[in-house]
C-alpha cells in the first residue's frame, strides 16, 4: 500500500531486516508515483518497478564464496553487488533473528500482501529463479538431471511424458530412459541418428544446452522454442541449424562448430550471441535476425544466403556484449532495447546504424560502417584512450522530447577516461527537435569529465538544446553547433568540463549561454567570440590559451569570473554580479563595459588594440600593459576605488608611435591606493587627482629641467619673483636670476562665465611637467582647508605650453568670496 501516507510517510518499505533490532537493512523506495528501485545500497536496485495492486516475484540471492547478490524481480535481474557477498550489507552476518517485511523503525514499514515466502538453503541460479518467476507458479523447485538427447522415439523435445523408448537417457551411464524436465541439463552428441529436434509440444527450459558433435548436423525446429536464463554452447566440428523462435537469455556460445545457421529471425533472440574466429555464421531464408547482443571475434556478414541485405537487431539482452572482429555487407545494424552493445571491429556495412535503444558504443573509428547513424538513443565511443579519433559518419538525431545521452567517449574497455581522449565528428549530424535535451560528450560515470567531443561540420543542422553534462563539448564553428538557436546550458557542476572552442569562430547572436553551477569555457588555443548572452546563476573559469571575447550587451550570469589562462575580452557589457578574478597567466580587456569588482594579479590590458575599457572598483596588483599609437592610447575607466600596490606598468608603442606629450591612461572616480611598483624604462606616470597620465622621460624631470636652469629645490624661489622653482616648472617660467626672470605674466588667469555662472581658472602646463599632474584647488577665504578641484580640460596651446582650464559653480562661494590656486606636488 504504497500511497497510505499514515503507514509509509510515502518513503520506505521495508523488506529484509537482518540485524535483529535497528534500522532495516533492505528496501523499496518510493519514486514519484510508483515503487521504483534505486541503484544504492540498502535498496532495491536497477530497473524494477512496483505499482500498487500488483502481485511480484522478488527473489534475492547471495553467495559467500564470490558471487556476490542480486535481486530479480519476476524472473528478471534488477540489482547487484558483486563487491558484498553477505545477505547484510551493513552488519556483515546473518543474525539470529530474521525480519521479512519488517523495520523497526515504524515509520519506514508499509502494509503489503503476502502470498507464500520461500527459504532455500542454496543460491538460485539465472535459471532457476527464472523457473520461479511467474507469480503464482509453485516455488518448489525441480531436481535438475543430467540428459543426453537419443531420439528413440521421435525428433519431439518437450516435457511429455513418452512412452519407451524416450527421447533422453541419463548421461551419467547413457542407458536409463528419462523424460526431460524444466531445468534438466542436456546434452546433443553424436550418438543419435535423429538430428532434427522439434520443440512444438510447449516450451522447455533447461538450465543447460550443449551441442558437441563431430558429424551430426543438428537442426531445431517447431512452433515452441527453448526459454529461461539458460545458454547454449556449441562445440564439435559439425552445425547447427536454428528454425525456431528462441526466448533464452544465456548465451549462446558457439565455440569450435561448422556453420550456426539461422533460418528464423526470433532464433537467438534474448540471446547474446558469442562469435569465433574462423567460423562461418549463416542467415538462410530471412532478411532480419534478432540478437540479444554480439560478443566475440567471428566475422559477420550481413546478408542472407542469397546475398539480400540483413538487417541485425540486437539489444535485448542487458549484458554487455563486444563484437570485436568485422561486419561486411550491404545490410543494416540495429540497437534496440536497453544494455550496452559495442562493435570495435573494422566494419564496412553498407546499409547504416540505427540505435532506438540502449547504448550502441563504436570501439573503432570505421565501426559503424560506411553508412549514416539514426540516433534516438546513446551513442559512444571508446576507440583511443588518450588519442583523438575522427569518425566520418553521419548522424541523424532523434526527435521528441526529454534528455538522451549522447556521444559519450570512454577509455577502451570502457571505463573512465583519461586526459586527451578525443572524438572528432566529422559527418553532418541532423535531427533532433526544440523540445529535445542532448547530453553531448557524457560519459555517465560521476565526475569523469576527461574526454572531448569536436563537432567539426560546419554544416549540422540539428535541433535541440545542448546540455553539458559531463564532458567537454568542442566546435570548429558556429554552424558545427547545429541549428543556430539551439542554445547551450553548461551544467557539469564544476571545472572539470564545459565548452571548448576548436578554432578561430564566433558563436551566433541568437545562441543563449547558461551557466548553471561552477562552469568553465575554453578558448583553447583559439580566438572565439560569443555574440549571445552568457547568463545563469552560475560561475564562469576561462580556460585557454587563447582569447575568448564576449561581445553582447547584456552578459548577466551571477557568478564570479576567473581567468585561468589566455586573454578574456570583455566587447559587450558584463553586467553586475560576482567579482572577475584575473590569475598570473590570464589577462583581461576589451572595449566594453565590466559592472563588477576586478581582481588583477595576471594582466589588465584595455581594448583589442588601442581602446577603453570601463570596470568596477579595481585592485592591480599585477601588469597593466597599456598601449599608445600615434594620438590614442589605451584607458583604464575606474568607477570605483582602485589599488596600485604593487602593480607594474607596462607601456607597448604600436605603430603610430608616442607622438603626444601625455595620455590620460586611467580614471577613477573612487579612492586610489599605492601607485606602480615599476615603470618601463623610459617613461613616467602620475597618477592622482582622478587622473593617471603616462608621459616620455623620467620621473625626474623637473631635475633635469632644474639642472640646465643651473638652480634646485622644487620648493625654492630662486629668483626671488614669489614663484618656487616647481610652479615655474610647471607654467614654462624663468627660475634664474637675472633679466627675464619676472615669470609673473605666465601665472594663472581667473574670470567669471555668466551665461554657465562658473568661476573659470586656466593655468599654463608644460609637457614635460605633465607627469606631476598639476592641478587647481579652492577656498572661500585664503587661510583654512584648500579642496582639490575637479580635474580640469586642456583646451589650447600657448606656445609650448598646453592651457588647462578648470570650472568651479559659483554656488560654492560664501559671502560672494571663492578663491582658485594652483598647486603642484613633486
Amino acid at each position: 500500500d504504497f500511497t497510505d501516507g499514515a503507514a509509509d510517510n510515502g518513503n520506505f518499505t521495508g523488506i529484509f531486516e537482518f540485524s535483529g533490532g535497528g534500522d532495516g537493512d533492505y528496501f523499496i523506495r518510493k519514486q514519484g508515483t510508483t515503487e521504483l528501485g534505486v541503484a544504492a545500497v540498502g535498496y532495491v536496485g536497477g530497473a524494477g518497478t512496483f505499482q500498487a495492486d500488483t502481485w511480484y516475484r522478488l527473489v534475492y540471492t547471495v553467495d559467500s564464496g564470490g558471487i556476490g547478490r542480486s535481486t530479480y524481480l519476476n524472473g528478471s535481474l534488477i540489482g547487484n553487488n558483486n563487491s558484498n557477498n553477505t545477505l547484510d550489507y551493513t552488519r556483515g552476518s546473518l543474525n539470529t533473528t530474521f525480519g521479512v517485511f519488517q523495520d523497526d523503525t515504524l515509520g519506514e514499514q508499509s502494509r503489503v500482501i503476502v502470498s507464500t515466502i520461500a527459504l532455500y538453503d542454496d543460491r538460485l541460479t539465472p535459471e532457476e529463479v527464472t523457473f520461479l518467476s511467474t507469480p503464482g507458479n509453485s516455488l518448489v523447485l525441480p531436481e535438475p538431471a543430467e540428459l543426453t538427447w537419443t531420439g528413440a522415439t521421435s525428433g519431439e523435445w518437450s516435457q511429455n511424458p513418452l512412452t519407451s523408448p524416450k527421447n533422453w537417457v541419463r548421461s551419467s551411464d547413457g542407458t536409463t530412459e528419462d523424460d526431460f524436465e524444466d531445468l534438466d541439463v542436456v546434452l546433443f552428441d553424436d550418438s543419435s541418428s535423429v538430428t532434427t529436434v522439434d520443440i512444438s509440444n510447449g516450451d522447455v527450459q533447461p538450465a543447460g544446452v550443449t551441442f558437441d558433435t563431430t558429424t551430426n548436423n543438428y537442426t531445431l525446429t517447431g512452433s515452441n522454442g527453448i526459454t529461461g536464463a539458460t545458454g547454449i554452447l556449441i562445440d564439435g566440428e559439425a552445425n547447427l541449424r536454428i528454425e525456431n523462435a528462441n526466448s533464452h537469455s544465456g548465451d549462446t556460445d558457439h565455440v569450435t562448430f561448422g556453420d550456426l545457421v539461422l533460418a528464423h529471425p526470433q532464433a537467438l533472440q534474448n540471446s547474446r550471441l558469442i562469435t569465433y574466429e574462423g567460423n562461418n555464421y549463416v542467415f538462410d531464408g530471412i532478411t532480419s535476425v534478432k540478437l540479444g547482443g554480439l560478443e566475440g571475434n567471428g566475422d559477420i556478414v550481413l546478408e542472407n544466403s542469397s546475398s539480400a541485405p540483413l538487417t541485425m537487431t540486437v539489444g535485448n539482452n542487458n549484458t554487455a556484449a563486444n563484437h570485436t572482429a568485422g561486419i561486411s555487407g550491404s545490410g543494416s545494424f540495429v540497437k534496440a532495447s536497453g544494455g550496452l552493445q559495442t562493435l570495435s571491429g573494422i566494419n564496412s556495412y553498407s546499409g547504416g546504424t540505427t540505435v532506438s535503444g540502449g547504448v550502441l558504443c563504436a570501439g573503432d573509428i570505421s565501426a559503424f560502417g560506411s553508412g549514416s547513424v539514426t540516433a534516438d538513443s546513446t551513442v559512444e565511443f571508446a576507440i583511443a584512450d588518450g588519442l583523438e579519433s575522427t569518425v566520418s559518419n553521419d548522424f541523424t538525431l532523434g526527435g521528441g522530447t526529454g534528455i538522451v545521452r549522447m556521444f559519450g567517449s570512454f577509455a577502451s574497455g570502457h571505463g573512465a577516461p583519461t586526459p586527451g581522449t578525443v572524438t572528432r565528428l566529422t559527418g553532418k549530424i541532423s535531427g533532433g527537435s526544440v523540445d529535445r535535451t542532448f547530453r553531448f560528450g557524457d560519459t555517465n560515470i560521476a565526475f569523469e569529465h576527461d574526454n572531448v567531443i569536436i563537432l567539426d561540420n560546419p554544416a549540422n543542422d540539428f535541433v535541440g538544446l545542448m546540455q553539458q553534462w559531463r564532458a567537454v563539448l568542442a566546435f570548429t564553428s558556429d554552424g558545427a553547433l547545429g541549428d543556430p538557436e539551439n542554445d547551450i546550458l553548461i551544467d557539469c557542476a564544476n571545472y572539470n568540463g564545459g565548452l571548448r572552442f576548436a578554432a578561430d569562430s564566433t558563436l551566433g547572436s541568437t545562441r543563449t549561454i547558461t551557466l548553471a553551477s561552477s562552469e568553465v569555457i575554453s578558448s583553447g588555443t583559439f580566438t572565439g567570440a560569443i555574440d549571445g548572452p552568457v547568463t545563469g546563476a552560475g560561475n564562469l573559469r576561462k580556460l585557454g590559451e587563447g582569447t575568448l571575447i564576449l561581445n553582447h550587451a547584456a552578459n548577466d550570469y551571477a557568478g564570479v569570473t576567473q581567468v585561468n589562462e589566455g586573454t578574456l575580452q570583455i566587447d559587450g557589457t558584463l553586467a553586475a554580479g560576482g567579482t572577475v578574478t584575473v590569475d598570473e597567466f590570464g589577462t583581461l580587456g576589451g572595449n566594453g563595459t565590466i559592472e563588477r569588482a576586478v581582481s588583477v594579479i595576471g594582466t589588465l590590458s584595455p581594448g583589442a588594440s588601442v581602446g577603453t575599457l570601463n570596470v568596477g572598483s579595481t585592485t592591480l596588483g599585477g601588469t597593466f600593459m597599456v598601449e599608445i599609437d600615434g594620438l590614442n592610447g589605451d584607458q583604464l575607466v575606474v568607477n570605483g576605488d582602485l589599488d596600485l600596490s604593487g602593480a607594474v606598468l607596462d607601456v607597448v608603442v604600436l605603430g603610430g608611435g608616442f607622438t603626444e606629450a601625455s595620455y590620460v591612461i586611467g580614471t577613477y572616480s573612487g579612492a586610489l591606493t599605492g601607485s606602480f611598483a615599476s615603470v618601463t624604462p623610459g617613461y613616467s606616470v602620475t597618477a592622482a587627482g582622478g587622473q593617471i597620465v603616462l608621459q616620455e622621460g623620467s620621473a625626474s624631470g623637473f631635475d633635469t629641467w632644474a639642472s640646465a636652469k643651473g638652480v634646485s629645490g622644487f620648493e625654492d624661489d630662486s629668483d626671488g619673483d614669489g614663484l618656487a622653482n616647481g610652479i615655474e616648472f610647471v607654467i614654462g617660467g624663468e627660475p634664474a636670476a637675472g633679466a627675464g626672470s619676472d615669470s609673473s605674466g605666465l601665472l594663472p588667469t581667473v574670470s567669471y562665465d555668466a551665461g554657465t555662472d562658473e568661476l573659470v581658472f586656466v593655468f599654463r602646463r608644460m609637457p614635460e611637467a605633465a607627469y606631476l599632474n598639476p592641478g587647481a584647488e579652492y577656498n572661500t577665504s585664503l587661510d583654512g582647508t584648500w579642496t582639490t578641484a575637479p580635474a580640469g580640460s586642456v583646451i589650447g596651446t600657448d606656445g609650448d605650453a598646453e592651457l588647462v582650464e578648470v570650472r568651479l559653480a559659483s554656488s560654492l562661494a560664501i559671502d560672494g568670496k571663492l578663491f582658485c590656486r594652483l598647486a603642484v606636488s613633486q
